[in-house]
């Protein structure tokens, strides 16, 4: 029945999704599981709206993850949509506020990314969802070239003296963003750019972050040309 149809293909997109090997299949299961969510009487329930509230949000992360950020917005939204019907659904809504800002970031929407980033961060209430939407706050005003705004948030998130310790990744991730805004900005103290960067390269060299380090290594390289 439609019901059985939409969780099993629900899981085997999400399979084929967390897999990074066949987005193609992903995305059919995914659009399958809506086609039968969609049923006049499971898309009633509530339980069955939040799975395509779910759905809708995988599929957008794919689309950004492929860079498709036009397509991730348009998935997102209705993600959103679903989900402001919902009760009890904050974290859902959190999550997806900050990709669509990450999309309308990428796409250079700065004051828009800003809006649903800050619709994310009104919905925070852990110490990880304050400090990640932080983080992608200050990247928006890196972006826009507000290296003062940028410095506030991090200068902020930097008084906490446990921070090395609640988050030693997102702490690294500071340091580094910190030191390629600085070098953005021209600042003339060569010695703490280099410091910090180098600082956060260590950290995320330990910790084995391939993302983060990446990112830093990039940074680190126009920084030392």
């Amino acid at each position: 029945d439609s019901l059985s149809i939409a969780y099993t293909s629900y899981k085997l997109g999400y399979l084929f999704h967390i897999s990074s090997t066949d987005n193609d299949s992903a995305y059919y299961y995914y659009y399958n599981a809506l086609k039968h969510l969609n049923n006049s009487t499971l898309s009633k329930k509530a339980f069955h709206r939040a799975t395509q509230a779910d759905v809708f949000s995988n599929i957008a992360t794919l689309q950004k993850n492929e860079l498709d950020y036009t397509g991730s917005q348009a998935s997102i939204i209705q993600s959103i949509n679903i989900g402001l019907t919902l009760s009890h659904n904050r974290e859902n809504l959190l999550g997806a506020y900050n990709l669509l800002g990450m999309n309308l970031n990428k796409l250079r929407e700065y004051d828009k990314a800003l809006d649903y980033y800050q619709k994310a961060f009104s919905l925070a209430r852990n110490f990880s969802d304050i400090l990640d939407t932080s983080i992608n706050i200050a990247e928006v005003y890196k972006e826009k070239g507000d290296y003062n705004e940028v410095f506030g948030i991090y200068d902020e998130l930097l008084k906490d003296a446990e921070l090395k310790i609640k988050d030693i990744n997102g702490y690294a991730i500071i340091l580094a963003n910190y030191a390629y805004t600085l070098h953005l900005a021209k600042d003339k103290n060569i010695n703490k750019v280099d410091s910090l960067f180098i600082k956060a390269h260590t950290i995320l060299e330990n910790l084995k972050s391939s993302y983060e380090l990446s990112a830093n290594s990039n940074d680190m390289s126009e920084f030392y040309e």
